[in-house]
């Protein structure tokens, strides 16, 4: 049996970091999904310190007393609710220009998918879950965002993907299958926006970071000795979707940021560029 957790650390043609910043959030609007734990409440509290007003979507409110972020009960799986999200943070704030599909699961009953049970109706509906939330919330997600910004002068989608888009999980097809989609999903609504365009869209892909969705996963003591003596933080995360959102057009549209603990317990950030034969940079 393998591990559910690859080990391996990741390859391939990367830019390092860090970034041109040339934009200011201050006074920006921002949206997050899935913004009360883990990653999005990290990106969430990250862009409110660099003076964003920040609208949060959650499928349960934040337990926060006076929090400093605007939370709305939102799932990701209703367009309703994407839509309701969306109008109450550019009615009440102003026209929105940060958008960070946050949102996802992993659930556990993909794990051993071609054993006795492959067609189990439990598996199958956790498949389901999460190619709706990982997948066709971020497609949701990007649809209603990029032509508001589109209206109100410009903004920066970004999306949050895994590593696994890029390294195989072989107890894990349907979860890395979703986040694979989240990269392509990107790299095609950029190439399609264009380098010139006013909208960006971008990926973060972080290697396994310390929050509740990997907390006791087979393998992950492995895996954490394997790859620089420890997990990424959600700190570490939200500053690479920080240098997405304010990076502009210094970054190819439709790109890709890996975010992983390196070799000297570093975290390391790069922009993987595909070749351009398939739509990498010029």
């Amino acid at each position: 049996q393998g591990s559910s957790l690859p080990r391996l650390l990741p390859t391939g043609k990367g830019t390092p970091c860090p970034i041109h910043v040339n934009m200011s959030l201050a006074g920006r609007i921002a949206v997050v999904t899935g913004s009360s734990t883990g990653i999005g409440r990290a990106v969430a509290m990250n862009f409110i310190r660099e003076g964003a007003k920040v609208v949060g979507g959650d499928v349960s409110s934040s337990n926060v007393k006076e929090d400093p972020v605007d939370t709305q009960i939102c799932d990701v799986t209703k367009v309703e609710d994407m839509q309701a999200l969306l109008d109450h943070a550019s009615a009440k704030h102003g026209p929105v220009s940060v958008w960070v599909n946050n949102a996802g699961v992993e659930v556990e009953t993909q794990y051993k998918p071609f054993g006795k049970k492959v067609m189990d109706p439990i598996h199958r509906a956790g498949w389901v879950k999460m190619v709706n939330i990982n997948m066709i919330g971020v497609m949701d997600g990007m649809r209603l965002a990029v032509p508001h910004m589109q209206q109100n002068g410009g903004g920066t989608v970004v999306n949050v993907s895994s590593m696994s888009a890029f390294l195989p999980i072989p107890t894990a097809p349907v979860y890395a299958g979703t986040k694979a989609a989240v990269n392509q999903m990107t790299r095609s609504v950029g190439l399609y926006l264009g380098q010139d365009s006013d909208v960006r869209v971008h990926a973060v892909a972080p290697s396994f970071t310390d929050t509740p969705l990997v907390h006791g996963k087979d393998g992950l003591d492995e895996y954490i000795a394997a790859s620089g003596g420890r997990l990424l933080t959600d700190a570490e995360v939200a500053d690479g979707v920080l240098k997405l959102v304010t990076g502009g057009k210094s970054l190819i549209n439709g790109s890709a940021m890996r975010v992983y603990v390196g070799q000297k317990s570093e975290a390391v950030q790069d922009m993987f560029q595909y070749p351009k034969a398939f739509g990498g940079a010029p």
